[in-house]
């Protein structure tokens, strides 16, 4: 079973433990390496219990798990110094009646904090390498499955072993995604994320989605857009290797402004549709780019997902119609787009199985094993 199987299988254990009790005040004994921050009106007490997010990660022990209840109120900030398992219950609204995991802003800071995993939360920043000082490696950083407005490294340090994937990344503080284009990125992998842009927000055309460098592979990702004006999935790429995407509405071009520029990059086996410029790969004024296999100006034909407005909504459906131009066009035979490739998007949101029933055989005495049936939703 691979980390993100048995992870899910482990805080599938705690809903079904915890969920329960979420509207009773009363105390819970947790397993020791779990912990919960929980700031619900009336929430259960007990060890290992914490109502904001801070106090939660300072109680825990490095490799813990830290499961955050969906609650009305955002847990704020947080700083993460060690290696920790970070969930929510997803980041659908239209599920857990409205409520999400909400966060505003997480550090990830130290080498210390290397091999954390963060999933299943509303966030607006997630903020990489942040401490100042010596400089320092952080490595094993795997960021899946939120919805988050900005995730931004800070070049000063080392990012090393990093993953972005499922995310669904709003932008609308700035770029989507900002990483180091220099040698203090290394192994990076963007992949089946929703990307969008600020120009979407703000009405600003030349704001790319997208920084990164140093052979980051950037693969299976839909960048949207407006399908209007001059909207760019990057602002400065260069050395990357970007394959099987979806450009909808919002062109791989370069924007010859604002200091963007898209240079030495391998372009191969995308597609672009209803975008301002379908070139692929697209034109530079630096390095040239490279590339083959790439579809221009075809429709990807999803099933349930209308071009021109530029945001991702849960009622949509990314899956790809028979016949789309699309299918079997990737390297190796995959399918372009958000639901192949290494991590196929989860197209509810949710992260946890969800408990539906929790049925016991009634009284039992002491000693004697008690029977319960459980059905839950896997979230897919």
């Amino acid at each position: 079973m691979n980390r993100i199987n048995s992870l899910v299988c482990y805080s599938a254990a705690l809903i079904l433990f915890f969920m329960p009790l979420m509207s009773q005040s009363q105390s819970v004994i947790l397993p020791p390496d779990v912990i919960v921050a929980n700031n619900n009106n009336s929430s259960p007490t007990g060890a290992n219990v914490y109502t904001t997010l801070q106090e939660a990660i300072d109680a825990a022990q490095s490799g813990n798990i830290i499961h955050i209840v969906p609650s009305p109120t955002s847990y704020g900030s947080a700083t993460i110094n060690k290696e920790l398992k970070v969930y929510g219950v997803g980041y659908n609204p239209g599920t857990q009646k409205g409520l999400l995991s909400r966060v505003d802003n997480i550090n990830i800071e130290t080498a210390s904090a290397s091999g954390t995993f963060i999933s299943g939360l509303d966030v607006t920043r997630i903020n990489i390498a942040t401490s100042s000082g010596p400089a320092y490696t952080l490595s094993d950083i795997h960021i899946d499955n939120n919805a988050v407005d900005r995730i931004t490294q800070t070049t000063t340090n080392i990012v090393e072993d990093l993953i972005i994937s499922r995310n669904v990344m709003r932008s609308i503080d700035g770029l989507a995604i900002s990483l180091a284009t220099d040698g203090n990125l290394i192994n990076a992998d963007i992949a089946n994320n929703i990307i969008m842009g600020r120009s979407d927000f703000f009405g600003n055309n030349n704001h790319g989605s997208v920084s990164a460098g140093n052979f980051t592979t950037i693969r299976h990702n839909v960048f949207l857009g407006l399908n209007s004006g001059t909207r760019n999935s990057f602002r400065v790429l260069v050395d990357c290797i970007v394959t099987n995407n979806i450009f909808y509405g919002r062109s791989a071009s370069y924007a010859n402004s604002n200091g963007f520029i898209v240079q030495n990059c391998v372009f191969s086996n995308n597609l672009s549709f209803s975008v301002s410029d379908n070139t692929l790969p697209p034109a530079t004024t630096g390095i040239p780019n490279t590339g083959s296999d790439n579809i221009e100006g075809q429709d990807p034909l999803f099933v349930n997902f209308p071009t021109g407005n530029g945001f991702w909504s849960f009622t949509y459906d990314a899956n790809l119609q028979d016949g789309s131009p699309a299918k079997g066009a990737g390297t190796g035979g995959e399918d372009l787009g958000i639901m192949d490739g290494p991590y196929p998007f989860n197209n509810t949101g949710i992260e946890l199985p969800l408990l539906k029933t929790f049925n016991t055989q009634g009284m039992v005495n002491q000693g004697e094993m008690l029977k319960v049936e459980i059905e839950a939703s896997n979230g897919n």
